[in-house]
């Protein structure tokens, strides 16, 4: 439901007050990564950095997470078990894993618009030079008349697709 008596200033004040609370969660994680690779080097069990990496929320950048887990914390990942392992003979140094946040480790990627138009193009492209490709004929899966079918869909666009923004639905803000 939306909070009608919302003003620009309570919604920066609140912006700041979210902002703070995330830098204290972001060190809090990273204080108990650390904790973790220390009980790693001690014990050899790699446990409860699987259950850290699979218990925390999606919004955490859970990729960095568990590249820290990899450079840091003696671990390996196994993504089709969604779990670590223990690397052997891994140098270990504390001293940098507490110097390196794992936050801090890969940057977030920045945001890329997708333009549906060209990428259908360039498939079109990629399959049609796939077609060609009369000496890895056996390797390519392309239907023909899909192909065909893009074709004709992107020969007359009823609009200019490539600049239209879509029409996205705004969900209700939440009263704070």
């Amino acid at each position: 439901m939306t909070n009608v008596n919302v003003t620009e200033k309570s919604l920066n004040a609140r912006s700041a007050s979210i902002a703070k609370a995330s830098v204290k969660i972001a060190d809090a994680m990273h204080e108990h990564a650390c904790n973790i690779a220390a009980f790693i080097k001690s014990t050899g069990n790699v446990t409860p950095a699987t259950t850290f990496v699979n218990l925390i929320s999606a919004s955490v950048r859970k990729n960095a997470l568990r590249q820290w887990f990899i450079s840091f914390g003696g671990c390996s990942w196994n993504a089709e078990k969604k779990a670590f392992g223990k690397k052997k003979d891994f140098i270990w140094d504390l001293v940098a894993a507490h110097a390196n946040p794992f936050y801090d480790l890969i940057p977030e990627p920045d945001f890329k618009p997708i333009n549906g138009y060209s990428l259908i193009k360039a498939a079109i492209a990629q399959m049609e030079k796939a077609l060609k490709d009369t000496a890895h004929a056996d390797k390519h899966n392309v239907d023909v008349e899909m192909l065909e079918q893009l074709k004709v869909m992107i020969k007359k666009p009823s609009e200019d697709v490539s600049t239209k923004p879509l029409d996205i639905e705004t969900p209700e803000l939440i009263k704070a």
